[in-house]
């Protein structure tokens, strides 16, 4: 049963990788993830957090760069993703970051698209939770953003 268990396993950790790799990065592609987390007992949880964590890291800068081309909705999309990524496989600190960023692309976007405005509710909450998790240079980073932002009002 354990060898059923470990190969059901792999298989769904090949198939996330896949998916990564063909760039289908979607909700399906998420629930993937989610169920390769829960399908581990809780000693190995730790090894497969820290294994796709290592392979979301791998891929993003990739991803990234092949969205750099793209409109910003497929930019947003992307980032989006990552953050629920990120944050499933507990990377609090890139989910965070992520986060940020997307917070940044639609914040320039909304010249263009006034409803993609961030509100200054959603930058506090970046705040706080940046700031709650001890990642201090990300708060800084919001709080400076956010001063920037909203004195330009």
């Amino acid at each position: 049963m354990e060898e059923d268990a470990t190969s059901v396993f792999a298989e769904q950790l090949s198939l996330f990788r896949s998916w990564l790799s063909l760039r289908r990065l979607d909700d399906p592609t998420l629930e993937l993830l989610q169920s390769i987390l829960v399908s581990g007992d809780v000693v190995s949880l730790d090894a497969t957090r820290s294994a796709l964590r290592t392979l979301l890291r791998n891929e993003i800068s990739a991803v990234l760069e092949e969205a750099s081309s793209k409109p910003a909705e497929e930019k947003f999309r992307v980032l989006s993703f990552f953050v629920c990524a990120f944050a499933l496989a507990g990377d609090a600190e890139r989910c965070l970051a992520l986060r940020y960023e997307a917070l940044l692309l639609r914040q320039d976007a909304c010249i263009k698209s006034p409803w993609l405005e961030v509100s200054y509710d959603e930058w506090m909450t970046l705040t706080q939770d940046s700031f709650d998790n001890g990642f201090y240079s990300i708060t800084d980073k919001v709080l400076l953003a956010l001063d920037l932002f909203w004195s330009l009002r």
